[in-house]
């Protein structure tokens, strides 16, 4: 076993314990999110029940209508084992994590030294951008991040099929990729110009094809066509591009707006000292995605907390690669001890950006509520509720605690489908955690259905309160509680 290799198993090792306990004990906490966790793991939970794509979370039951993230039948087995979004918490851990190993691959491939393998393999795993893809719950896109990594290790070896097989995998996971994938095509097109391979060019002309069939056929075909619209469910947040109005141009580019987009360049390259740059081909299977990521008016979308970035993370890391030993062989013609000082500019600029915008940060970004190991939510007793609500009942509850009842095949976020659907047997909400009333008041709706008679309080615990469908037995205890709570809760509003 070559000098490097052990390290980096030692890393990776170390990335999976300290991300595995940090993204469980975010979920114990009652921090993750049924938008987004709660929606796949009931897609993979359904999945793993014979009904691949369906859901009872997100805007429409069929997943098609909205995603292409295929590579949720792939997470399936998992719930055979254990039937719990953990499971797949820990999955989405332990795939960012290899995506070091073709990265530390591919430096000891260029580079004549063992450390830089392990250097490339640490830079992947402190990256801020695959930090907080990885701290915001679970995402359909993220593996594409390790499977581009792996694409990229295999084409500088050339070896095509696997290539092809981490390609196809990373197609799975959403439509848009499916441009990234035709980029990864005009990618190798560069890589090997100087190679007159006719194999080559066909093979790369291939990917161009078949990456924008998937996406075309996928936004403009099959999503308006399930959803009975003309465009993609998204496609709002590129309507300034539609209308070309002053106007919408103006309210989307502002200058605010502008220093944001340009932050998140620098969020993504200052972590690796900008050395990307001095190798930039690796850029171009990136530029789909910074193109949407860019033109979008939605903030979300250009900026490292969530998960739009996970394309851009290989392209960045592998650029990143070619960047240092270029940077490396001027320094060397220079006689400036090249290898060594490069490697230590580029660490640097890795440790004070993880600083600067660290995935455990205690506090959110602004303009985020991606909260960690944050206090807030009454653990306590939305455990107990736990024991009160039967395993295959109707739940509707809040937006963090959806993801605890997401294994069932009615599960449904409060407010998000623009209803509180009546009928569904439970309701649960925690009254006094107010930090995740994104689509409607969780109060209000409380109050309104035990005043209208709709539900009954069947347990009442530290503002956490189970209203059961009508008929129910009731709790007389709950009730009185529930009555005292939603009498101040008017005085709160009126007064």
């Amino acid at each position: 076993m070559r000098s490097w290799r052990l390290p980096v198993i030692l890393l990776i090792s170390v990335y999976i314990l300290v991300f595995s306990v940090f993204s469980v004990g975010r979920y114990e906490r009652y921090n993750s999110l049924g938008w987004d966790l709660g929606i796949f793991t009931n897609l993979i939970w359904n999945a793993s029940q014979g009904h691949p794509l369906h859901n009872s979370v997100a805007e429409y039951d069929n997943m098609l209508a909205i995603h292409a993230p295929y590579i949720t039948i792939l997470f399936a087995p998992l719930m055979w084992l254990w039937a719990d979004p953990r499971i797949i918490l820990i999955a989405q851990t332990v795939i960012l994590a290899l995506g070091a190993w073709p990265v530390a691959r591919l430096a000891a491939r260029i580079f004549r030294s063992e450390r830089v393998p392990v250097v490339g393999a640490a830079l992947w795993l402190i990256y801020p951008a695959l930090g907080w893809l990885n701290r915001w719950d679970f995402h359909e896109i993220a593996p594409a991040a390790t499977f581009f990594a792996f694409a990229f290790e295999a084409a500088e070896r050339r070896a095509w099929r696997p290539v092809t097989i981490w390609l196809l995998l990373a197609l799975l996971c959403k439509e848009e990729v499916g441009l990234n994938v035709a980029f990864f095509g005009l990618f190798l097109l560069w890589r090997f110009r100087r190679q007159r391979r006719p194999a080559l060019w066909r093979y790369s002309l291939v990917l161009v094809v078949v990456g924008v069939f998937w996406f075309v056929i996928h936004a403009f075909v099959l999503f308006p066509t399930l959803r009975g619209t003309a465009l993609p469910i998204h496609a709002a947040r590129y309507n300034w591009l539609l209308n070309l109005s002053p106007e919408s141009i103006a309210a989307t580019f502002t200058p605010t707006e502008i220093l944001n987009r340009l932050a998140f360049l620098v969020k993504l390259l200052a972590p690796v000292g900008f050395v990307a740059l001095l190798a930039p081909a690796a850029l171009i299977v990136s530029l789909p995605t910074l193109a949407l990521s860019l033109l979008s008016a939605y903030y979300a979308q250009y900026d490292i907390y969530t998960h739009y970035a996970a394309v851009i993370i290989p392209c960045v890391l592998v650029a990143s690669i070619g960047g240092v030993f270029r940077l490396c062989s001027w320094l060397e013609r220079h006689h400036l001890q090249g290898l060594c000082w490069s490697v230590r500019y580029v660490g640097t600029s890795a440790v004070l950006a993880g600083m600067a915008f660290s995935p455990f940060a205690a506090g959110t970004p602004a303009g985020y509520e991606i909260y960690g190991w944050d206090a807030g939510a009454h653990v306590t007793a939305l455990e107990t509720a736990k024991t009160l609500i039967p395993p295959e009942a109707c739940v509707v509850t809040e937006n963090n605690i959806q993801a605890h009842y997401s294994t069932r095949s009615e599960t449904y976020v409060l407010g998000a489908r623009g209803h509180d659907h009546d009928g569904c047997a439970y309701l649960l909400l925690d009254l006094g955690d107010q930090r995740y009333d994104d689509y409607t008041s969780g109060e209000q709706v409380a109050c309104y259905q035990f005043w209208s008679g709709k539900r009954t309080p069947i347990f009442f615990q530290d503002t956490v309160v189970i209203l059961q469908w009508n008929p129910a037995p009731g709790d007389a205890a709950a009730a009185q509680q529930m009555q005292a709570y939603c009498d101040d809760l008017v005085q709160r509003t009126t007064s």
